[in-house]
């Protein structure tokens, strides 16, 4: 604790000097830092003036905008409007002086704008100024140099004081001469709220004009003017006096620290007994360490247990002398904190240990303060988890099928080659989107919503056929299965896996073609379509919309067989159809019924609609012109009508009535359209 004694009168020792030098160094210097203040005022408040007259003449060295404006001046008769137009925005700014004046070439004034009109008296007074001012030229004069030549300076007139600049201006923007120069008188008032901002903008409580005629004051500058006349400022009182206060607090805030040391040294003896206290007591492996040369000062109950030493050896060594590697303990802790070590116990077993090191000053000693963690336990979970990792990573990137790692939002956050290679995406642009966003747009709905349900918790996982779009837009059929992936009982992540069954969809699609369809003409076979007519028949009952059943025979087609044979039969079956699917809606139902018959269902279509299509049919079949083996065959076809109450009879029934219809149509000389129904029946003739 005798350190601690020392640099506490240490500290009251300096802090008493400091506050007596700064004393007498404040008394000492008073006076003179009030010249000082008092001249460095003096001198900006006469950089200011200087400052103004030249923001004054600045707008009178340029005059490339407005040389060729003035010419005109100089030509015609002078426009009012030439100050708005020549002296803008863009030029010179007006708001920054209170009046602009041009004189001819013998004084006379040619133009006056002022914001602030002057006096008669006022005005003789700039001339005189201007005529005082001018500069001596000669015929050869170069514009170059009269621009150059403007004069600033105060006048005082009629008891107010100007600040003004003028310069000589000439038509020719490259020569003139002495009978040509007007000039060009740019003024500004000095009146109270000039002075009042000037005050503001540098930094006086108040500045205001003064005649020569008032008693002489020390805090002045005399103005260069007709008249004699001051400026007159003050300003706000020397900083010292904050330092008297800064004095003050100092005194203030050196008792309060005295008081404040007498507490912690009271207390600072209460505080070694209960770090002692907790130093043994404490359950994590402490050590305090010499940190020049490693030696062990002081371990605490746990460290003697957990390194096994007896007695007191633990005290003997260092902890080069724990370390079970070629590096220095020392430096490990001096280069990291915390820091990862081996070290060897009493019994020769090596433990991996972690270091969290800190300095302390205990009784005026400077030592290093351990914490020691066990974390050899945790090394090996970490190994293991990183070959558990490894083997997934291997899984994952060699897996056949397409793997996903979806949030609970659907973002996609890691992806497999596999998946990539699937859906033709770079795995960078994979992993910006959501993976709703690669499905069928028809399917988008309906997927988001199942997927929500998984969220949810509603069903366990998810296990359906998905049609995905690759990059080129074509469609892939797969067998996705998504399950949730739990981490202590929660679901973090969902993942996806994604198997490519287009060719078992391609083959199962023409398997169902193949038991539907007529594998010549590609039209529905008669199975399919009495299953389509069942269809249709449940949605007429429902909704009370029209059918009709219509058959069509293709004329003297065995003649075709016999004449031109069975190729050239099939090649004319499907021209035949081909020809009716582009006179049929998509809605209709078109079925090759057997042989060269064909069976049209004509949904939500009456009888007169029904008429116009077979008509429209027989015409066009009528004009075909079917190439076999370099002839032309024609063709005509019978059609029987006949109309279908899905309320009070089956497609069976109907499609007897259209076949009865059909042989009407060929006993009355075939190539024509037969209509029967209940009540009536006639025909038509090509």
């Amino acid at each position: 604790m005798l350190p601690f004694r020392r640099a506490v009168a240490v500290f009251f020792s300096i802090a008493l000097s400091f506050l007596l030098l700064m004393l007498v160094l404040l008394l000492g210097s008073r006076s003179m830092m009030q010249d000082e203040y008092r001249q460095s005022k003096q001198t900006l408040l006469q950089a200011a003036l200087n400052n103004e007259k030249r923001e004054l003449t600045r707008a009178l060295y340029d005059h490339s905008s407005w040389d060729d404006a003035f010419r005109q001046m100089q030509l015609s008769e002078l426009d009012p409007s030439w100050l708005e137009s020549t002296f803008g925005a863009d030029t010179i700014s007006t708001n920054d002086m209170s009046g602009i004046l041009i004189l001819a070439p013998d004084f006379t004034e040619r133009f006056n704008n002022s914001l602030q009109p002057l006096t008669a008296e006022q005005l003789l007074q700039v001339r005189d100024f201007v005529r005082q001012h001018q500069i001596s030229c000669t015929p050869d004069t170069r514009l170059s140099s009269l621009q150059q030549s403007a004069s600033s300076d105060f006048l005082t007139a009629a008891g107010q004081t100007i600040m003004l600049s003028a310069a000589p201006v000439v038509p020719n923007t490259f020569e003139a001469s002495c009978e040509h120069l007007s000039y060009l008188v740019f003024w500004r008032l000095l009146d109270n709220g000039y002075l009042a901002n000037m005050a503001s903008n540098y930094g006086f409580s108040q500045l205001r004009l003064s005649s020569g005629t008032e008693p002489d004051a020390t805090q002045s500058i005399q103005l260069n003017t007709s008249q004699p006349t001051r400026l007159l400022w003050s300003a706000l009182a020397p900083p010292y006096n904050n330092l008297y206060k800064a004095l003050g607090l100092s005194l203030v805030l050196t008792l309060i620290l005295a008081v404040l040391a007498l507490v912690f040294y009271r207390n600072i003896k209460r505080g070694h007994q209960d770090f002692y206290s907790l130093f043994e007591k404490n359950r994590a492996i402490q050590l305090l360490v010499n940190p020049l040369n490693g030696q062990i000062v002081m371990a605490n109950q746990a460290a003697i247990a957990f390194y096994a030493y007896p007695g007191k050896d633990l005290l003997r060594l260092t902890l080069d002398n724990l370390s079970a590697g070629g590096i220095s303990t020392l430096q490990l802790i001096g280069s990291a904190n915390p820091c990862e070590v081996t070290q060897k116990l009493w019994n020769g077993v090596t433990r991996r240990v972690e270091i969290n090191s800190g300095q302390i000053i205990l009784a005026g000693e400077p030592l290093l303060y351990l914490i020691i963690h066990d974390v050899t336990q945790t090394h090996q979970a970490a190994r293991e988890l990183e070959r558990s990792e490894a083997r997934f990573r291997a899984i994952f990137e060699d897996a056949s099928l397409g793997i996903l790692q979806l949030d609970r939002y659907g973002h996609i956050l890691d992806v497999n080659p596999a998946f990539c290679q699937m859906i033709g995406f770079p795995e960078e642009n994979l992993t910006r989107w959501q993976w709703i966003d690669l499905i069928h747009h028809k399917e988008r709905d309906a997927t988001r919503r199942t997927y929500q349900a998984l969220i949810d918790g509603v069903v366990d996982k998810l296990s359906h056929q998905q049609r995905f779009l690759n990059a080129g837009g074509e469609i892939i059929w797969t067998q996705m299965n998504i399950s949730p992936v739990r981490i202590n009982g929660e679901d973090s992540t969902y993942v996806a896996l994604v198997e490519n069954v287009n060719e078992r969809m391609y083959l199962q699609q023409k398997l169902q073609d193949m038991a539907a369809k007529d594998p010549l003409t590609g039209l529905y076979n008669r199975r399919s379509m009495e299953e389509q007519a069942a269809r249709e028949q449940s949605w007429s009952k429902r909704h009370g919309q029209s059918l009709c059943v219509m058959i069509a025979d293709i004329d003297h087609f065995k003649l075709i067989n016999d004449n031109y044979g069975h190729a050239s039969g099939d090649i004319v079956l499907k021209e035949f159809a081909a020809v009716c699917n582009t006179h049929l809606r998509e809605t209709d139902i078109f079925c090759r019924w057997g042989g060269e018959e064909f069976v049209i269902l004509l949904t939500q279509t009456d009888m007169q609609q029904a008429w116009v299509v077979a008509e429209r049919l027989r015409e066009a079949v009528e004009k075909m012109r079917v190439r076999c083996h370099e002839q032309h065959i024609r063709l005509t076809v019978s059609l029987g009508l006949s109309d279908w109450n899905a309320e009070r009879e089956d497609f069976i029934s109907a499609l007897e009535r259209a076949d009865t219809a059909l042989y009407d149509a060929k006993r009355g000389g075939r190539n024509r359209t037969v209509i029967v129904n209940s009540e009536a029946r006639h025909s038509a003739h090509p």
